[in-house]
């Protein structure tokens, strides 16, 4: 998304000049603009998200603290087979949610990962037993939070990132212009 957003800005720009901006609409409305800041933002998080699985990471895993991905929070998960409520559910993890949506899954003195520190979570019904045991907001709305409380330091590393990809493709470019006047004398 990057590449193709940086890729459509140099085209739609490249003769004209940069676009005017006069308030954040401006920006907002630049297709090639969006498309650079949303792929970066998915590339971080998906990078994190790989890097905590590899490494078996918990505090990569855990940058947003939050469990499911809607305004439902932990409840998207009864949307899974594994971990629904039905009656018919014969897995062992019925009702549950998993470790990563868990807020202590360590315990202090040994450092064991709890792996079934989210079993029976969806059973619960007292909200504040529920808020001490696991993250009950979906990760929308705690990235969207995290957005706002550092829109500046985002808005920085979108920046840096965006600023980086355009010069490894001014790299590339002219490096595609030295090969094709080498081709040419060639000739």
């Amino acid at each position: 998304m990057v590449g193709i957003g940086g890729w459509s800005f140099l085209e739609e720009y490249s003769e004209s000049g940069l676009p005017e901006v006069k308030n954040v609409f401006d920006v907002l409305l630049q297709v090639s603009i969006v498309l650079m800041v949303v792929g970066a933002v998915v590339f971080s998080i998906s990078f994190s998200g790989c890097l905590g699985a590899l490494r078996e990471n918990t505090c990569l895993l855990k940058v947003f603290r939050c469990c499911g991905i809607s305004d439902k929070g932990y409840k998207d998960w009864s949307q899974n087979q594994y971990f629904n409520c039905s009656t018919g559910n014969p897995s062992s993890e019925r009702c549950a949610v998993p470790y990563s949506c868990c807020r202590e899954n360590a315990d202090s003195k040994t450092e064991l990962v709890n792996l079934m520190c989210g079993y029976g979570a969806q059973d619960i019904k007292s909200q504040t037993v529920l808020n001490e045991k696991i993250y009950t907001r979906g990760c929308i709305e705690g990235l969207m939070e995290f957005v706002k409380g550092n829109l500046y330091l985002v808005a920085g590393i979108c920046l840096g990132v965006a600023l980086v990809q355009l010069f490894a493709m001014y790299l590339s470019r002219t490096l595609l212009n030295q090969i094709t006047l080498q081709r040419a004398r060639w000739t």
